[in-house]
């Protein structure tokens, strides 16, 4: 069964909400909405940047 772009973008929105709920008040320092923004387009970049890598070392090593 493929995982489907909008199947995992629900899980990494459900985990992200769990994990900013968990940050204690203190370490957030511009709010929770803020800060599940900023999770949620860090999760994407990386994402993005491991998809760029595995793509780059299935052209250079076929």
């Amino acid at each position: 069964m493929k995982i489907r772009i909008y199947r995992f973008m629900s899980w990494l929105g459900l985990i992200l909400i769990g994990v900013s709920s968990l940050i204690p008040e203190k370490h957030l320092a511009y709010g929770y909405y803020k800060t599940f923004v900023f999770l949620t387009l860090t999760a994407i970049l990386v994402l993005v940047g491991c998809w760029i890598l595995r793509l780059l070392w299935n052209v250079a090593f076929g």
